[in-house]
């Protein structure tokens, strides 16, 4: 009898043994297990915490660096502000962008309204040197806003096959995330007026204290990750969100050669023109 006890003891500890390997000193496979069962599909899934995005303007100072190039580049300013207002008697999250900087052919205007609940889009408006576009957004299509005067985009309409979140609007969805080590976000977003709606997949990297703008204090972060492929040009963005406000703090993309392009936000006391 104890034979057999200890032959039964023997297999389970043999059966046992990889998971224990995954656990212990293979900690990517622990990783990858983990990421595999930690997917969240937005909108899909309602999972964005729209509490966690509080009303109140977001300054951003964008610039990009080249090799061989001693001075930042395409300096801009990048204002956010969001408000929560009623909307057909409904609440809503309005968010209005504008770009700023010594080019006044660069100036861009974007106003977006989404639903307060889910944060799905309802509307979408943007202006810049290209010209004039206006969508109402809806669960299965996106089309033109006819009544806005000098609309470009008059009678477009574009089917979807899923919902689709705003990608103008990346920065306030990140901000909304229940982050978390291991979690993977696969978000279907669509940038309105451009190409199709696509599904990108953002993951949380690990942790990382960054310092603020004007400050020597670090600040604990989630990092995410995104790496995708546009008109053959691969591309990764890195995002680091504060875990203890959910400010959106610093982002980082690198464009390929070389060349990144940064976003770092600014104290709240900047002046604001919106």
């Amino acid at each position: 009898m104890k034979s057999y006890n200890f032959f039964l003891l023997w297999a389970i500890a043999l059966l046992l043994s990889p998971i224990t390997s995954l656990y212990g000193a293979d900690a990517g496979c622990h990783q990858s297990i983990h990421q595999h069962l930690d997917t969240a599909y937005l909108p899909d899934r309602a999972v964005l915490n729209t509490k966690y995005l509080k009303p109140g303007l977001r300054q951003y100072l964008v610039y990009t660096t080249s090799p061989g190039v001693k001075k930042h580049q395409n300096m801009r300013l990048w204002q956010r502000k969001v408000s929560v207002a009623k909307r057909d008697n409904n609440k809503v999250f309005v968010i209005e962008q504008r770009w700023l900087s010594s080019d006044s052919t660069r100036f861009e205007h974007f106003i977006s309204i989404n639903n307060y609940i889910d944060f799905l889009p309802l509307y979408h408006f943007q202006q810049s040197r290209r010209g004039l576009s206006a969508y109402n957004w809806y669960s299965d299509h996106i089309q033109a806003a006819d009544s806005v005067a000098g609309n470009q985009k008059k009678g477009v309409v574009l089917a979807f096959d899923r919902l689709n979140l705003n990608w103008n609007l990346d920065l306030e969805t990140f901000e909304m995330l229940p982050m978390d080590q291991y979690k993977i976000f696969a978000i279907n977003f669509y940038d309105a007026g451009i190409d199709t709606p696509q599904r990108l997949v953002y993951k949380v990297v690990g942790e990382e204290s960054i310092s603020l703008c004007g400050s020597a204090a670090k600040v604990p972060c989630w990092k995410l990750f995104m790496e995708a492929e546009y008109k053959g040009m691969r591309f990764t963005e890195s995002f680091w969100i504060s875990k203890d406000s959910h400010e959106l703090l610093m982002e980082k993309d690198d464009l390929g050669n070389g060349a990144y392009r940064y976003k770092i936000k600014l104290p709240d006391f900047a002046v604001s023109t919106l």
